[in-house]
């Protein structure tokens, strides 16, 4: 049989702040970042690559917020229409999906029209009632995912304010252009849309994989001595003989 992954959680981030470690662009992705379970994990990325779900799933056994899927903004609604293209063209692009084949990427939720169109026409709907588009968290910069994650939930925000995204140096390293900067202000500020601009994700994974399973391991040793596993009964440490105790997987 194969190897076991490691199963055991390990404390990680659980809000979106960014430490000083966001200064230091070399191991910034190396830490686990927490978050809930995501609905959409089966979803495949739009990104098509046939590694990313496989990166997706590593990323996941970690409970890392970088196996989690996100939501591509849904076209033909009103609410902040330009907003939401402009975040779609921007996630293509870096992606090299192309501008002009953005809506093809776009989540589609048509739900309400379609009800109504039945309603008035005693029929079903030729509308496209729901479509679901996501792309892999894992696309995006380290610092930008632990600010999209917000007490273990991570959320597909429509803009990152300027200050994050110079004190993150997204700028500075080509993570982010002023290509990627909203034309208008939103509440008096600069603010840039997130964008999937991240290609070291798998590094990122070696290293956090390696520091999960060292803690899986640290675990273990400090559970089993000489071959016995101690047990809380009460006050009374009691042994456990070797062939009664679970396996393990260092």
């Amino acid at each position: 049989a194969g190897r076991r992954r490691p199963t055991i959680p390990i404390p990680g981030r659980t809000t979106a702040t960014i430490t000083t470690k966001a200064d230091n662009m070399e191991d910034i992705g190396w830490e686990i970042i927490s978050v809930s379970t995501n609905k959409t994990k089966n979803n495949a990325c739009i990104c098509g690559e046939s590694s990313c779900g496989q990166s997706s799933r590593w990323f996941a056994a970690m409970n890392d917020a970088r196996g989690c899927k996100l939501v591509m903004p849904a076209i033909g609604g009103t609410n902040n229409p330009e907003r939401k293209q402009f975040k779609i063209e921007r996630c293509c692009h870096h992606l090299g999906l192309g501008k002009s084949n953005a809506a093809e990427y776009a989540s589609i939720d048509n739900r309400k029209e379609a009800n109504k169109a039945a309603q008035t026409r005693n029929n079903k709907s030729n509308l496209t009632k729901q479509r679901v588009k996501v792309i892999a968290a894992h696309h995006f910069h380290p610092a930008v995912v632990q600010e999209l994650v917000v007490s273990g939930v991570i959320q597909f925000k429509d803009y990152l304010d300027e200050a994050f995204v110079k004190k993150a140096r997204l700028l500075e390293t080509g993570q982010y252009t002023a290509a990627d900067m909203f034309k208008e202000k939103i509440d008096g500020k600069k603010v840039y849309t997130p964008v999937p601009s991240y290609k070291r994700a798998l590094d990122d994974y070696k290293h956090a994989a390696t520091h999960f399973q060292l803690m899986d391991v640290i675990k273990g040793c400090r559970d089993s001595i000489y071959g016995h596993s101690f047990k809380k009964r009460n006050e009374d440490d009691v042994a456990m003989p070797v062939d009664k105790m679970p396996r393990r997987s260092m």
